[in-house]
């Protein structure tokens, strides 16, 4: 197919973009796909809210940790040269 006619098969799938969407599309009832996106959504909204480790890492926080992953590598660069 040329891509100024795509089939049919490749315009649907590209308007379907909701989880619940390809669920139903990969055989699961709609209902069952509504609510299942429903509560994966309000663990998603709790998670961004509740929780410290699914916030940015800080200024701080991303420093220490490019240090320490510099210090491992060149900790491995020297036990290889010896």
């Amino acid at each position: 197919m040329c891509p100024e006619n795509p089939s049919p098969a490749v315009e649907n799938s590209a308007r379907r973009y909701t989880p619940a969407a390809e669920l139903t599309d990969a055989g699961m009832s709609p209902v069952v796909a509504a609510e299942l996106e429903r509560r994966i959504e309000l663990v998603a909204a709790e998670e961004a809210e509740r929780d410290p480790s699914r916030q940015p890492m800080s200024t701080a926080e991303l420093a220490q940790y490019v240090f320490v992953a510099v210090g491992c590598c060149v900790i491995g660069l020297v036990v290889m040269f010896l």
